[in-house]
């Protein structure tokens, strides 16, 4: 039986991450002949005030996680996860653990009995060695 290849993934560091919010938005709108159109607008009303609104709500999930890893109501994974922007479906598909297995490891007590081998496919997965995901508070 031949193994599926995973596609390579770069992880987001979103607790790090710097917004360019300088782009450019795509306008739709219908012209005389009932044919829609686009424009490009570089200036849509307040976006940035909205992107700076969304990353905030990010970069408080994020603080939340590590505030709960921290307290030991969490495990790292759980941190990771918000920081790097990803969901037990995704981390489930890549790493090849069960949906409902990761969110018995997002348990302190179950995470801290797991084997080197899972610890690696996590910090495979978040591109981190096993002592920063058993360490939050290494810098990364």
């Amino acid at each position: 039986m031949a193994t599926e290849e995973k596609p390579n993934v770069k992880i987001i560091d979103a607790e790090n991450i710097e917004v360019d919010l300088n782009f450019h938005i795509t306008h739709y709108k219908m012209d005389e002949n009932g044919n829609y159109t686009h424009d490009l607008l570089a200036n849509w009303g307040n976006k940035e005030i909205v992107n700076n609104s969304s990353w905030d709500i990010v970069k408080e999930r994020i603080k939340d996680a590590k505030d709960k890893v921290l307290a030991g109501e969490l495990s790292p994974i759980a941190y990771y996860m918000q920081k790097c922007l990803t969901d037990i479906k995704t981390l489930s598909q890549y790493v090849g653990i069960a949906k409902w297995r990761i969110k018995r490891h997002m348990k302190p007590a179950t995470f801290n009995k797991l084997s080197e081998k899972v610890l690696q496919k996590y910090a495979d997965f978040f591109a981190i060695s096993v002592a920063e995901l058993k360490d939050i508070n290494t810098k990364n």
